[in-house]
């Protein structure tokens, strides 16, 4: 009989935990989280990007990796708050704008 050395039980206990979760997630899926009705589709696509260099910086292996991941992300979140904030910005004004020309044509059901 062989006899397993710990580095292998531990491997095999996390090859097996990899797998249960990949498992859930292709029968579960993954939880997104409801979106905002003002941010717009194309700052959509810098917030998952900034999610993955999250993922990077968590899982860097030596610290010139990580303290690359963490400069990067630190630029991709500062454009990620400008579009978001512009994003939100256009929409209250577009708001405003229906609220105003409601208020014109005083039409209340449109408020």
């Amino acid at each position: 009989m062989k006899r397993k050395t710990r580095t292998e039980n531990i491997q095999n206990g996390e090859s097996l935990a990899k797998l249960c979760t990949e498992t859930a997630e292709d029968i579960l899926g993954t939880v997104e989280r409801k979106r905002k009705k003002w941010i717009s589709d194309e700052t959509w696509n810098p917030i998952n990007e900034l999610k993955r260099i999250k993922g990077e910086t968590s899982s860097a292996h030596t610290m010139e990796t990580k303290a690359a991941a963490q400069r990067l992300y630190q630029k991709m979140n500062k454009r990620v708050i400008r579009a978001v904030r512009r994003d939100k910005i256009k929409w209250a004004e577009k708001l405003s704008k229906q609220v105003q020309t409601a208020t014109q044509k005083n039409n209340a059901r449109e408020l």
